[in-house]
């Protein structure tokens, strides 16, 4: 099994190196967390967190919308939370591409129109949009859609606010996180 930390969360600890302000913040969070000890209560705060704070930023800098599915392509990482909300939910041909896809090593030897996340539906919508996991809900784009197709190489900018990056860093802080492709694997 692969143990990952999702790249925000990286970026906010090199941030909080530099930041004095965004290390208090997240002494912060670590003490409202700390009392949580049900695990999917604390996944529960922390998703209401992040779309708390995500539904304050200016909707016109933002270029994602319902049926825009480029980020559903690249490796996701959740927590054993997350993976159990959403496996006790799936469909069998959910299942069945989960299956297929924890079938290989490296996400990048999938074939591209196979890789995309198990649970998008046919009209490229999450089919478990409100147990998302935390990278999802934390992964908003400002730069043009077309710019998020990867045949384009064009760079994509993300605007994750600071807090939101360091709620993922304290959640997944003490999370075992894993490619979801591998969600079979979670009893």
């Amino acid at each position: 099994m692969i143990k990952t930390l999702p790249h925000i969360a990286i970026q906010a600890q090199q941030k909080m190196r530099e930041d004095s302000t965004l290390k208090m913040k997240f002494k912060n969070i670590l003490k409202e967390l700390i009392y949580i000890f049900d695990e999917e209560e604390k996944l529960d705060f922390v998703s209401k967190k992040i779309d708390f704070i995500n539904a304050k930023i200016d909707p016109h800098k933002i270029t994602c919308s319902k049926g825009c599915s480029h980020c559903c392509y690249h490796e996701i990482s959740a927590s054993k939370v997350e993976l159990s909300i959403i496996k006790k939910k799936l469909t069998v041909e959910q299942n069945d591409k989960f299956e297929y896809q924890s079938g290989f090593l490296n996400q990048d030897e999938i074939e591209y129109s196979k890789r995309a996340c198990p649970l998008l539906n046919s009209s490229n919508e999450c089919s478990q949009y409100s147990d998302r996991p935390l990278i999802c809900r934390a992964t908003l784009v400002s730069t043009p859609n077309e710019n998020c197709i990867i045949s384009n190489n064009t760079s994509v900018k993300h605007e994750v606010p600071d807090v939101v990056a360091l709620y993922i860093l304290a959640y997944y802080n003490h999370q075992e996180t894993i490619p979801m492709r591998f969600l079979n694997s979670i009893n």
